[in-house]
């Protein structure tokens, strides 16, 4: 037994360093920016004062963790009531959330997990990245040093506390190693279970990480297998084993949703340059309003060096006769690299959408609708472009190591780098948009104020178990009567979701509507409402009150 490890750490004696350095260096990064009074479990007030995207996914997890246990392990029975939510549809991250509700006896009243989590994916970055420069290089203080690019990544901390679990681009560079890991021919049964992981894993962080991680597991198996059934396998059993784990979460509870969009997020031609606030050397050039959903900046110092890189590639290339050229390229028209190739060219379409966006300018092209609806499923297709994003990151600094390192010792090469990584780290910290996250996170006595009178609210919901919408949802009142509801054990029959059964919740509040003015108003449920008729049923019905709170009018039945 002690021989064993003794052989494991001999082995893996050098990724291990990589991946603990690089993961720390990480997680560094990530409290140099947002400090570490998010990590702080019982700190929820920083989460609430933001009603936006990041209060949704803490509500998603206050209702989750207070829903009886179900056979689809994600699902939200009081969410969307009595339809119900999937956990992953808040963004909610059921990776973190779902071994946490096994834990909730144990923790606090008061619990968040979000700054757990970004700190987790920071260190994950930058362990990670370090693992797939020091498989590429052999090499581990390059590639700690490397590792830096992908902790800093911008579309990281855009991303972080806004779209949270969106930040988990770990998985796509968890996908990228085993690209890189088994480049050549591997066994079945080790390649089968390492990207089935990292799909599942990907499912578990995010819904739009799958096609992402499918599109690496792609190119990994046209990379490694034998045979045609070979491929097969690598490729079904993967991808069918996360989307039964997909199905397990809850992930197909919501079925209903809205398909269309793909034209207004897709990807801009000139994202890797336009920074958007990210960058405190370049100025953004204008962008169209999907620049938000299509960011993929690549930072001053990566910029710089795809220049270095770029030069070094035509200055070193070998002279070859036409001839040679012909050979080289008939021989790559017959390898799998090709394939390879047109797998990237396919998510490249995918990502930049049915219009295509070069700067202001935008290009429709027609398409067949059931086409457009599939394109659609996925709407901020620009995400898509990620995998690519990265693999661009790997190749550049594969690039310089490869062809400069002969050339150079490697101090030089290290000295060199280390400018490279300061004027990168330098161009993204000190931007005004990593400025200004860091200012607004990095405050530890953030303050939370209700929208809603909670006095008022605690008198009528005496006897109540629902509230029950009726013409949709004011998003700003929607967060504080939701802190509410899980407080007192209520449901809630809308609000505010990635994703949700919005023909079931509207047809629901047909049906209320209909309730209150056939004089069935339910004395269970608490109804809040902006539609004038049913508000003027209620003020001349004697069995009726309507209280006002905040902008919201409030219809009980009278005790």
């Amino acid at each position: 037994m002690k021989n064993s490890i003794l052989n494991f750490f001999k082995i893996y004696k050098a990724p291990l360093i990589v991946f603990f350095v690089a993961g720390s260096l990480g997680a560094l990064i990530f409290i140099a920016i947002f400090g570490v009074g998010v990590i702080n479990p019982t700190y929820v007030q920083w989460i609430q004062a933001d009603n936006g995207d990041l209060s949704q996914h803490y509500i998603g997890w206050l209702f989750y963790r207070n829903s009886p246990w179900s056979p689809t392990l994600g699902s939200i029975s009081s969410l969307a009531y009595p339809h119900g939510l999937a956990l992953t549809f808040t963004d909610s991250i059921p990776l973190f959330a779902i071994p946490f509700k096994l834990l909730s006896p144990l923790l606090p009243s008061t619990f968040q997990y979000f700054g757990l989590w970004g700190v987790f994916s920071y260190a994950m970055m930058g362990g990670i990245g370090g693992l797939i420069l020091r498989q590429l290089t052999k090499n581990v203080p390059f590639a700690i040093l490397g590792s830096l690019v992908f902790s800093m990544s911008p579309i990281v901390i855009q991303r972080m506390f806004s779209h949270t679990a969106l930040a988990g681009h770990w998985v796509i560079l968890a996908g990228i190693f085993l690209l890189v890991r088994f480049s050549k021919a591997s066994r079945l049964p080790i390649f089968i279970t390492w990207w089935s992981v990292v799909l599942i894993l990907a499912t578990c962080v995010h819904p739009y990480f799958l096609p992402m991680a499918f599109a690496l597991l792609l190119m990994s198996a046209v990379l490694t297998f034998k045979k045609p059934k070979d491929l097969i396998l690598r490729v079904v059993i993967p991808f069918f084993a996360a989307v039964c784990v997909f199905a397990w979460i809850g992930g197909f509870v919501v079925t209903d949703v809205v398909t269309d969009g793909a034209r207004d997020f897709g990807l801009n031609v000139n994202t890797l340059i336009n920074s958007m606030g990210w960058s405190d050397f370049l100025q953004s050039p204008k962008e169209l309003k999907n620049g938000y959903e299509a960011f993929a900046y690549l930072g001053l110092g990566m910029i710089l060096l795809a220049g270095v890189a770029l030069y070094t590639l035509i200055s070193t290339a070998p002279k070859f006769s036409k001839k040679k050229v012909v050979t080289r390229i008939k021989s790559f028209i017959h390898s799998r690299m090709l394939i390879v190739c047109l797998i990237g060219l396919a998510v490249l379409i995918a990502a930049v959408s049915p219009t295509l966006n070069i700067g202001t300018y935008q290009f429709a092209f027609y398409l067949p609708n059931h086409i457009e609806r599939i394109w659609s499923i996925f709407r901020a297709t620009g995400r898509l472009f990620w995998p690519l994003y990265y693999l661009l990151v790997v190749g550049l600094l594969y690039v310089i190591y490869k062809k400069l390192r002969p050339k150079v010792s490697l101090a030089v090469l290290l000295v060199f780098f280390v400018l490279f990584i300061g004027v990168q780290t330098w161009d993204i910290y000190e931007s005004p948009n990593t400025q200004a996250k860091h200012v607004r996170f990095i405050d530890e006595k953030v303050t939370y104020e209700t929208h809603v009178d909670e006095a008022k609210w605690a008198s009528l919901a005496k006897n109540k178990n629902h509230i029950q919408y009726i013409g949709g949802v004011d998003t700003k009142a929607f967060f504080s009567i939701a802190y509410f509801a899980t407080d007192h054990g209520l449901t809630m029959s809308d609000g505010y979701y990635a994703r949700s059964p919005q023909k079931a919740i509207d047809k629901a509040s047909l049906q209320a509507k209909g309730d209150i003015l056939s004089g069935h108003a339910r004395s269970d449920t608490i109804y809040i409402t902006k539609d004038q008729t049913v508000l003027d049923y209620a003020a001349n019905a004697s069995n009726l009150s309507i209280i006002e709170d905040q902008g919201s009018n409030i219809i009980v039945v009278k005790e």
